[in-house]
């Protein structure tokens, strides 16, 4: 039986969950715009992104079930645990990176409290996910915010 921040910390996992699904949502509708606009180079990294996102939904699920809990695993309990607002339909390519960046920052500041809640917790195992997950984000971000350096013009990118 897990005591009670034990099962907060399971619960925080869901929600981060809840997030990701979300977040792999946008991400493949984002797609979708970015294959038929202006900006199909981007399609690459997106595609990238959805592989990383899959695997870290992957990790999360199998830490909710070593801790014998029920991930949340229908579109209608992500959307309603989610902090990510389930918007798609952004059709700039700027507009989407901008999403994809204040998605990625609410991902960021999710995994860092539940960081900080199993290691309340003595939670060591999902404090090393939430961890992993902050890392390989802040690498996912970076490489966005150096592709459009590179791909955007510099008095666009400015405005990024």
């Amino acid at each position: 039986m897990l005591s009670s921040p034990q099962l907060q910390v399971a619960q925080s996992l869901n929600y981060l969950l809840a997030d990701y699904e979300i977040y792999l949502h946008k991400l493949l509708r984002f797609q979708w715009k970015i294959q038929a606009s202006e900006r199909p180079e981007m399609n690459e990294l997106l595609d990238e992104y959805t592989d990383d996102v899959e695997q870290q939904i992957d990790n999360i699920v199998g830490r909710v079930m070593k801790l014998e809990q029920t991930p949340v695993s229908t579109l209608a309990n992500w959307m309603r645990k989610s902090k990510l607002t389930y918007k798609t339909d952004i059709e700039s390519s700027d507009r989407i990176i901008n999403q994809v960046l204040e998605d990625s920052q609410s991902l960021e500041n999710t995994a860092y409290n539940l960081n900080q809640q199993a290691t309340q917790a003595n939670d060591a195992p999902t404090a090393a996910l939430a961890q992993r997950i902050q890392n390989r984000n802040a690498k996912r971000v970076n490489r966005l915010l150096q592709f459009v350096r590179i791909n955007t013009p510099k008095k666009k990118a400015a405005t990024l």
